[in-house]
């Protein structure tokens, strides 16, 4: 179970997530501290990475004091690439907790509801 929808009405989409790892270490291209690393500066700097979707958007867990703990979706499109500080743009509200996150992981199959 790894799919979860976004957007809503005729913008309604499912993608799916691929969680990173803690592991460090010279072939650990999918794990939380390596991609902390790789996208620092070009996402808002309250969040982390915890995952990817397919099209290399990211699944994100805020440490912001004010949002702590809750997840993003940070759309890649939006990304900053240019030095520019990082914006919210882009950046999608998904849980108010990893748990519930967690929790509402389908199959991707399954219809929503």
């Amino acid at each position: 179970m790894n799919s979860f929808p976004l957007g809503s009405g005729v913008d309604a989409w499912e993608t799916e997530v691929s969680f990173f790892g803690l592991q460090t270490g010279a072939y650990c291209l999918h794990s939380v501290p390596e991609n902390f690393k790789e996208y620092a500066g070009r996402i808002p700097h309250h969040l982390v990475p915890i995952g990817i979707d397919p099209g290399g958007n990211l699944i994100c867990l805020s440490i912001a004091e004010d949002r702590c703990g809750q997840i993003f979706f940070a759309d890649h499109d939006y990304f900053s690439y240019d030095g520019d500080e990082p914006t919210d743009d882009g950046v999608e509200f998904l849980a108010s907790s990893f748990e519930s996150f967690f929790g509402s992981l389908r199959d991707y199959s399954d219809e929503w509801k």
